[in-house]
């Protein structure tokens, strides 16, 4: 039988979507770090220092932009999903994989959604509600066209719906 995630596969614009959070992540990061050097070192009045802060600031986005999509391109291959005898297995991460699985008797509903980037980028996420909490805030596969997400979540309630009968 052919695995669901080979069946229901992520978008690469998730891909897309993860570098540019990661970016925005790490610029965020940077100017805090280097507002809060700049003040150490007595202010911005220093230009030395802010030029020195710049040409970092500058290299290490050059750095994150080579960085972030590699990274992202290996997590969504290690990005797993499929049904099992009697629950549903998601596998995801890279460096510090999780792996969570979720009795079908646990399934109380599967919902498709978007976020902002999502919705410009056109891709979906399924949320698997659960009465287990921790599966349940994990429980999300991510970067799905609409089709795909659609056919992924008759398959998981399909699956869910069989193991209860």
């Amino acid at each position: 039988m052919e695995k669901l995630r080979e069946q229901y596969p992520i978008s690469s614009k998730i891909i897309l979507k993860l570098t540019a959070l990661s970016i925005f992540r790490g610029l965020i990061y940077l100017a805090i770090v280097v507002v809060g050097v700049l003040y150490f070192l007595g202010g911005f009045a220093f230009s030395e220092y802010v030029i020195a802060a710049a040409t970092l600031g500058l290299g290490l986005t050059a750095l994150l932009l080579i960085i972030a999509p590699a990274y992202h391109h290996f997590y969504r291959r290690k990005y797993f999903y499929d049904l099992a005898d009697n629950y549903l297995l998601i596998r995801k991460g890279l460096l510090a994989p999780k792996e969570i699985i979720i009795p079908y008797d646990n399934i109380q509903g599967v919902t498709i959604g978007q976020d902002f980037l999502d919705s410009i980028l056109r891709i979906y996420n399924i949320r698997i509600a659960s009465s287990d909490t921790f599966s349940g805030k994990e429980a999300y596969i991510s970067g799905l066209e609409k089709e795909i997400a659609e056919g992924l979540r008759t398959a998981i309630l399909e699956g869910a719906k069989a193991n209860k009968q």
